[in-house]
Parts: C-alpha cells; sequence; structure tokens
C-alpha cells in the first residue's frame, strides 16, 4: 500500500496516511454499494436507473425529506399522484415533482412508440434515430399516454402534423390540408410541398400489433381539434 506524506504548518512533524490506489478505492466501492440517490430511481429488478432526476439541483435542494423522497420515487416510476398528495409541500417542490413525473411518462411514451413502429417514421418509412413520439390528441388538450395514442414521426413530419399541414383520415392514410397548404403559398411559403406529396394518399407504416395501431377515434378527434376541413 502506498503512502502519501503531510507536513503540519509551522512543525517538522510528519504524517504518513494511507493512499489507496484505484483497485482499493472500486473494491471499497463495491462493498458500500450504491448510494440512496442511486437505489432512490433504480428500476424494479435490474441494477441500471429508470431516471436520474438527482442530478437536477432543484431534487437536490428540495428533495431532501422522506415525503418529498417518496413522491419523487413514485413520480419516475410512472404512478398518479392525487393534488391532496401534493398539499403538505411548497409551490416549488410540488413543480419539482410535477417536473420529474412529466419527464418520466414523456421518457416513458417516447419508448413504447419507438418500439411499437421499430424506431421508423410512419409516413417516411425512415430511421437514421431522428424519429420522434408525437401525441395524437396532444397532452394538452387530455390526449393519453397510450401507444394507441401516438405516431413515430420524423422532426419535420411531425411539424406539418402539429401545424395541421397533413393529418391521418380513418384509413390511416396521409393527407393535405389543402386551407393550410394554400394558405402557406398566400405567403410565398410553399416551397417544398411538391417533395412532400410524395408521402400523401398512401398509408402509413403501422405496428405489428394491430392492439398498438392508431385509435380511429383519437385520429377523428384530433382532426376536430386542428380544425381539418370536413371534422370540425
Amino acid at each position: 500500500m502506498a503512502f502519501v506524506t503531510r507536513r503540519r504548518c509551522g512543525t517538522e512533524r510528519i504524517a504518513r496516511r494511507p493512499c489507496r490506489t484505484t483497485e482499493e478505492r472500486k473494491d471499497l466501492k463495491t462493498k458500500r454499494g450504491p448510494s440512496k440517490r442511486c437505489l432512490l430511481f433504480r428500476r424494479p429488478n435490474s441494477s441500471r436507473p429508470f431516471f436520474t432526476p438527482y442530478r437536477n439541483p432543484a431534487v437536490l435542494r428540495h428533495g431532501g425529506d422522506l415525503p418529498t423522497y417518496a413522491l419523487l420515487l413514485r413520480a419516475s416510476q410512472l404512478e398518479d399522484i392525487k393534488p391532496q398528495e401534493l398539499e403538505p409541500l411548497s409551490q416549488e417542490r410540488r413543480k419539482v415533482v410535477a417536473s420529474i413525473s412529466r419527464y418520466a411518462r414523456a421518457a416513458n411514451f417516447r419508448r413504447r412508440v419507438m418500439d411499437a413502429y421499430g424506431n421508423r417514421c410512419a409516413v417516411t418509412r425512415t430511421q437514421l434515430d431522428l424519429v420522434e413520439a408525437a401525441h395524437i390528441v396532444p397532452v394538452k388538450a387530455q390526449g393519453t399516454d397510450d401507444v394507441s395514442n401516438g405516431l413515430a414521426l420524423s422532426p419535420t413530419i411531425h411539424r406539418a402534423y402539429d401545424n395541421s399541414l397533413i393529418y391521418l383520415d380513418a384509413g390511416y392514410f396521409v393527407r393535405l390540408n389543402e386551407q393550410q397548404a394554400n394558405a402557406l403559398r398566400d405567403r410565398r411559403l410553399g416551397e417544398g410541398l411538391e417533395q412532400m406529396g410524395r408521402y400523401l394518399n398512401s398509408q402509413i407504416h403501422l405496428p405489428a400489433h394491430k392492439a398498438q395501431w392508431p385509435d380511429p377515434t383519437l385520429i377523428e378527434r384530433a382532426n376536430r381539434l386542428r380544425r381539418i376541413p370536413g371534422y370540425c
């Protein structure tokens, strides 16, 4: 074992203490086990953390008591938290718990939608690690995080869908919203509509399991919310 020499100020006394090697430090860390913060957000039956909000300074600052820790744990495990359970917490701590719940649900939604569609855009069929999980009915309109309310879309197609430029019909065909397209042409922003035309009037790529297909009732509801002609 190596030693490190330390001198005290104003004296000639030399103190020697052991200096642990890298291997010894690793062994000591293994014997001690994972920290409490690592255990807090560990996936059940897994050594891999599901979500690590303890890296967020706000969590470290406001999650230092057992009630808050318990709520953060439940939020990271996608459990529903009733409003009355948040009442004892301060306003700032409520925001922390809400943000952790939102991020955990978004990550879980994205993972399940990407798995269902094989990491492939439902419209363009491309992968390239550029695909996003889109809600058919937006969350702000009480849309759920079920796979049947999700679509895997490339960023440009995602924006076109959210901005009502394109939409789906009940048969899962991609359609162009002519009203939005004409508005873009009037503003001289119609460049690219021809390129997008190659994906129009064709059925989207659907998941292998029919239970994961988009729900037609949600598609119709989304079209009404986005004021698609013929639905509103």
